[in-house]
C-alpha cells in the first residue's frame, strides 16, 4: 500500500509518501508525483517509505527526471536506514540532492515554508 500526502508552500510543493513503493504502486506514486509538478521547487519525503523495489526505483526515478525537465528543482527526503541504503547503492545523489530532513531540503531548495510544513506535521 502507498499513501501519498501534498503540502504546498510558497514555492516548494512536499509529496510525502508512505508505504512500499513497488511494481504495484509505481503508477499511484507517478499519478501523485505528476500532480505535484508545476512549481519552481518539488521535495519527495520517503522519511516514512517502508519499502522500495527496482519498479519503484525506476518511478522515483522518471519522476525526478520529469521535474528536472520542467526545471522544477527537486531535493530527495531519506533520512536513514535501508530506503536510504538503496538509494546510495542506486547512485540517486548524481542525479538529485537526498537529504536527511525536510528543513535540509527546504535549505537546499532555498524555501521558506517551515512554518507552514510544521502546522501540517512534516518534519
Amino acid at each position: 500500500m502507498l499513501q501519498v500526502e501534498m503540502v504546498t508552500g510558497k514555492a516548494t510543493v512536499v509529496c510525502a509518501a508512505k508505504g512500499n513503493l513497488d511494481a504495484s504502486t509505481a503508477t499511484t506514486f507517478r499519478g501523485a508525483i505528476a500532480l505535484c509538478l508545476g512549481g519552481p521547487g518539488l521535495i519527495i519525503d520517503l522519511s516514512e517509505m517502508r519499502f522500495i523495489d527496482g519498479s519503484g526505483l525506476t518511478a522515483l526515478v522518471g519522476a525526478i527526471r520529469r521535474a528536472q525537465d520542467q526545471r522544477t528543482q527537486v531535493a530527495v527526503v531519506a533520512p536513514t536506514g535501508s530506503i536510504r541504503d538503496v538509494l546510495d547503492e542506486a547512485g540517486l545523489d548524481a542525479i538529485v540532492s537526498v537529504l536527511e530532513t525536510i528543513d535540509q531540503a527546504l535549505a537546499e531548495l532555498d524555501d521558506d515554508v517551515g512554518a507552514l510544513l510544521l502546522t501540517e506535521g512534516f518534519r
